[in-house]
């Protein structure tokens, strides 16, 4: 029995990888390059991804979990996120 199959993740809370990155900044370069093969500019899409994912790491790493969802939250229009959210000034909820 070889104890590298049965690999226990470090901490609870760490996030999904896909290969040796997090998935999420995976998913930011992959998409560009994606469009990079839908488009036949595959170098240019290729190298902006690169340069958006590493962006995109940086913006996680310097906020801390949430930082992505919490610039979501108070910038981006709410009725595109989540129908049922409730609004931020909103202080006491009866229910």
């Amino acid at each position: 029995m070889d104890q590298r199959e049965y690999l226990i993740p470090r901490y609870l809370d760490a996030p999904p990888m896909a290969l040796f990155i997090e998935a999420d900044t995976a998913a930011v370069a992959f998409g560009f390059i994606f469009i990079g093969f839908f488009f036949k500019q595959l170098l240019i899409c290729t190298v902006a991804g690169i340069v958006l994912a590493r962006l995109y790491a940086r913006s996680k790493a310097g906020g801390g979990r949430g930082t992505i969802v919490r610039f979501l939250y108070w910038y981006a229009p709410s009725r595109l996120l989540v129908k049922s959210r409730s609004e931020s000034h909103e202080r006491f909820f009866l229910g």
